[in-house]
């Protein structure tokens, strides 16, 4: 029936053992196991090599436990030690059981007048299914959840209209899996799916493309056993007696290293697992959500694709992005993104993880960061780093609006724009106070942060806004949406984008709100002179102080704590008092130096 309304029926793919049987009621297809090496492919090279390496060492080990040979520190092996190699073989044993099903299982598919019939015979178990045809909504081949090589295995999809999907020969050819879904569409007659479906279906795939490669747990148990093995380490020479070690005098097998490291591999491979599962709920609950948004949805976000918005100084820290959501809300094209950043230093990469939304700005709108007034940006405050500043001195009705977005956000061109501003000012000194006007982006921000704005922000907290003047960034610090909230966030992160590209949505006067003064560039040099001299001069006296105090109680390894506590805590309460109280005899001198080198 290859009528233009159905999909014309590839011929069987060269090679294939699939059997298929034309009869008067339909068609009869028969499909053989794959086999051992090509059904379990990777995995079968792996537990291969894997038990290889076990079954030697548990049966050497068992052969010496049992005859009494010294195996831990002298000591034959207790009641616990015989337990050490069994996690090995119970990994080795899964591993070859999931082989076994793989290379071994079979299925058989028939089409009976307007019913099709399914066989799904594995190791462990055998299912059937029935459907007539006008309960059926698709065949299809699709991802199973499963990568190789990076790239989905594909499966045969049976989709009843209502009800779960059922699907068999995950991991054979793409050729031959979409051949079967042909003969078996063609046979019941299944018209192609629908616009909405197939959307669905593309979601579905590329959910499931997020399984990809993923094996978190096996890098979660090894990283459970060198935590728990240098643990078990730190805290058995604590306190040592003779060479003894604190766990080691217990005399407890539980207590030894080996059980350490086996529970620590343990914990750690069943933490990683619990993390992926969560990892692909999340996924399979966002495509869930941006098809009933009518969003496109895709597990991946390269870099590539969002190259119209890395133009944000958001994106210069990109260190990935994912569960990436296309669509348009009115005539507003916008994108939301699970976005994580990164933090290089000299101590190591710290990462950040979040929910953007993006969209395009007005393009009367300036560049500027919004950020919520967090630690971290009050601590540039101890520097005299002060961002856009608004005078409090406003009417009565707008100055409550103003002293909140004041205490609740950060407000800059951009924090590089405004440490290097505030490099040139300090250089500059008293002569900038005189001079310096208000630059030209400043301007544009203070003009677009009108009181109904402020006091818009005001009334909602929290927000971080990025804008390079063609783009607008929005999102929640530190803050992955959850997939059922992100209908919500969507909502309320245009009701932000609306109050910043439309006059009409801020309450309140749009007057430009007066500048507060500016502070003396001074300030800031002294405070960091300060803050650096009570750095270094805290921790000459937390040194001094912890190598006076001693020991009095005769416990090496407390004095041992106590000193480097002196040392950490030291050099932060001295840039405290530095900063607070150290600034103000530093800024008096640094002001009359300038004065005799003017006269």
């Amino acid at each position: 029936m290859n009528t233009p309304e159905f999909a014309a029926v590839p011929p069987q793919p060269a090679g294939s053992t699939i059997v298929l049987e034309r009869n008067a009621d339909g068609v009869t297809l028969k499909v053989p196991p794959l086999g051992l090496r090509r059904g379990g492919g990777f995995l079968f090279w792996w537990t291969l090599l894997w038990n290889a390496m076990v079954l030697p060492f548990a049966v050497v080990f068992y052969c010496a436990a049992l005859s009494g040979a010294a195996l831990f520190d002298g000591k034959p092996a207790g009641f616990l030690g015989f337990l050490l190699p069994l996690p090995f073989l119970f990994f080795g044993g899964v591993s070859l059981l999931i082989v076994l099903h793989l290379g071994r299982r079979r299925a058989a598919l028939a089409v009976v007048g307007d019913r099709l019939l399914a066989l799904r015979v594995g190791l462990f178990h055998t299912e059937r299914g029935e459907w007539a045809r006008d309960k059926l909504s698709d065949v299809r081949v699709g991802p199973c959840g499963v990568a190789a090589d990076d790239k989905p295995l594909l499966e045969l999809q049976i989709l009843p209209k209502n009800g779960s999907k059922f699907t068999l020969l995950a991991g054979r050819g793409e050729a031959e899996l979409k051949w079967m879904a042909a003969i078996l569409k063609e046979a019941l007659s299944l018209r192609p799916e629908a616009p909405a479906v197939a959307e669905a279906a593309a979601n579905e795939s590329r959910t499931s493309a997020a399984a990809r490669g993923s094996r978190a747990w096996i890098g979660a148990t090894i990283g459970g056993t060198f935590l728990a093995g240098f643990f078990w380490l730190l805290i058995n020479n604590i306190w040592t007696v003779n060479g003894v070690g604190l766990l080691d005098r217990l005399g407890l097998p539980w207590f030894n290293l080996y059980t350490a490291i086996v529970v620590g591999a343990l914990i750690g491979g069943c933490i990683g697992a619990f993390l992926e599962r969560r990892r692909l709920r999340h996924a399979r609950q966002l495509a869930a959500v941006a098809a009933s948004m009518e969003f496109a949805y895709r597990p991946d976000a390269p870099r590539e694709a969002l190259r119209d918005f890395l133009t944000l100084r958001l994106f210069k820290k990109w260190s990935s992005a994912s569960n990436r959501l296309t669509g348009r809300v009115g005539s507003l094209p916008v994108e939301m993104l699970d976005y994580i950043s990164v933090e290089r230093d000299s101590d190591g990469n710290s990462y950040v993880s979040q929910t953007v939304l993006l969209a395009p700005a007005d393009p009367t709108l300036p560049a500027f960061e919004l950020r919520p007034g967090h630690l971290g940006m009050k601590l540039l405050s101890l520097f005299n780093i002060e961002g856009v500043a608004f005078a409090p001195d406003a009417a009565e009705d707008e100055r409550d609006g103003i002293e909140r977005f004041g205490r609740l956000y950060h407000l800059s061109e951009g924090l590089d724009v405004l440490l290097e501003t505030a490099g040139k000012a300090a250089a500059a000194g008293a002569d900038a106070v005189k001079s310096e006007e208000p630059r030209a982006g400043e301007t544009a921000i203070r003009q677009l942060f009108t009181p109904g704005l402020l006091r818009f922000f005001a009334d909602h907290p929290g927000w971080s806004v990025e804008s390079d003047g063609k783009h607008l960034a929005l999102w929640r610090r530190q803050t992955v949406i959850p997939a059922a909230d992100r209908p919500a966030f969507l909502a309320e992160a245009l009701e932000v984008h609306q109050a910043l590209t439309h006059a009409e949505f801020r309450p309140g006067s749009q007057a430009v709100v007066a500048a507060a003064p500016r502070g003396d560039p001074f300030v800031m040099s002294a405070r960091v002179v300060a803050t650096v001299l009570g750095l270094f001069l805290g921790f000459f006296a937390g040194f001094v102080i912890a190598v006076a105090w001693g020991d009095p109680i005769g416990r090496p390894n407390l004095f041992v704590a106590l000193f480097v506590g002196g040392v950490f805590l030291g050099p932060v309460f001295g840039a405290l008092m530095g900063n607070r109280v150290l600034y103000y005899p530093i800024y008096l001198l640094m002001r009359r130096r300038r004065a005799a080198r003017a006269k």
